[in-house]
């Protein structure tokens, strides 16, 4: 989903590996270069295993241990890594597409909490940086009319009327925001 999304934003295929495949590859490796070394101090140190029985013996181990181990890594990386990662990237794609709403992702993971902050600071910076015209406001302001338009207090024509507006808002505050970082606004 995510490298699909990255693909379609730049326009380019995406080479690599995952995170929770690089750690489990290497994760097996020491679990595997572990048991190696066990099984090879086992043998050299005269106890009666033959080498056939002591690769059985630790083969099962490295299986179980390794299965297990995967299996809480993979769980741990995919909830406390690589989704909020995922959301990360996913709204730097909206902030390109013009939304300047904060992000408001949670991790308890400090690194991935200081990216989180360092890329709504520098949304406010973006939201102020074009004269006369706080971008932030305008996306919160469109983000205002779409909730209000959505409660049940206002007539439908209005809601109707609310949803153009908001959508003209969040136009012209990615046009504002492309031609910022274009260049073409200056301060």
């Amino acid at each position: 989903m995510a490298s699909e999304t990255r693909e379609r934003a730049l326009g380019q295929s995406i080479q690599g590996w995952s995170l929770t495949l690089m750690v489990t590859l290497y994760t097996a490796a020491v679990i595997g270069t572990g048991m190696g070394v066990y099984a090879g101090f086992q043998y050299f140190l005269g106890q009666e295993h033959t080498v056939l029985g002591l690769m059985i013996e630790h083969l099962w181990h490295v299986l179980v241990l390794g299965v297990l181990i995967y299996l809480s890594l993979y769980v741990v990386l995919l909830k406390k890594i690589v989704r909020p990662l995922q959301s990360l990237f996913l709204k730097l794609y909206a902030v390109a597409g013009g939304d300047l709403r904060p992000a408001s992702i949670e991790s308890n993971i400090l690194e991935i909490q200081g990216i989180v902050d360092g890329i709504n600071l520098m949304l406010a910076k973006i939201g102020s940086s074009v004269p006369g015209v706080s971008l932030s406001g305008l996306a919160n302001t469109a983000s205002k009319l779409r909730a209000l338009a959505k409660s049940y207090s206002v007539p439908e024509t209005t809601k109707d009327a609310l949803l153009i507006i908001a959508a003209d808002i969040e136009g012209a505050a990615a046009s504002l925001m492309k031609d910022s970082l274009q260049g073409k606004v200056r301060a």
